[in-house]
């Protein structure tokens, strides 16, 4: 009987202290975050064309949103809604930049986790990666249309020098070793 005590007093406590307490909040993205992936749908095309007409088209690969859940274990684990992290991915793709096996294009992952929100970009390789644009311009003509609050990353990675995104619209120009592309739809 004197063990019986103690023993239900430990398995309370370890109880009581492995508890959760969540606050049953999922993650979500506010408009201006949820912003930062274009509109479209998968299998819609961008064409873009250079100064000497050529064209290239980038169809939109991949469009997701969902919920990755974190899972944990051990004592004191448990699993929120508001642990489950938010993202969002969004790729556009092209052709086979020549020489290489990679596909021409432009990548945004954007999630929300323990209420954090990040983002990244990259332009068609694992050393292009970025979480923040340059500078921003306030306003660009590209083919005869105005573009305001336009994104500017510069960069010497991948043949790609400058790149310029819209939020909700998406690349808009880019600037390669051999040219500059402009966005004609």
């Amino acid at each position: 009987m004197k063990y019986i005590i103690p023993i239900v007093f430990f398995f309370v406590t370890i109880l009581t202290q492995s508890c959760c307490r969540c606050d049953d909040v999922k993650q979500e993205f506010t408009e201006e975050e949820e912003a930062w992936i274009p509109d479209g749908e998968l299998g819609d095309s961008i064409v873009f064309t250079n100064g000497d007409s050529l064209t290239k088209t980038f169809f939109v690969e991949f469009k997701d949103k969902g919920y990755m859940i974190e899972m944990c274990a051990g004592p004191g684990c448990c699993i929120c809604e508001e642990d489950h992290a938010l993202i969002s991915n969004y790729r556009i793709g092209g052709e086979i930049i020549p020489g290489t096996m990679v596909t021409e294009g432009f990548t945004i992952n954007i999630d929300k986790s323990n209420y954090n929100f990040t983002k990244t970009f990259g332009w068609s390789c694992i050393y292009n990666k970025f979480q923040e644009f340059d500078y921003t311009l306030d306003t660009l003509i590209v083919k005869g249309v105005l573009y305001n609050t336009v994104h500017v990353k510069e960069t010497n990675d991948c043949n790609i020098r400058k790149i310029y995104f819209v939020k909700k619209i998406g690349l808009i120009k880019f600037e390669l070793e051999d040219g500059v592309w402009e966005r004609m739809n």
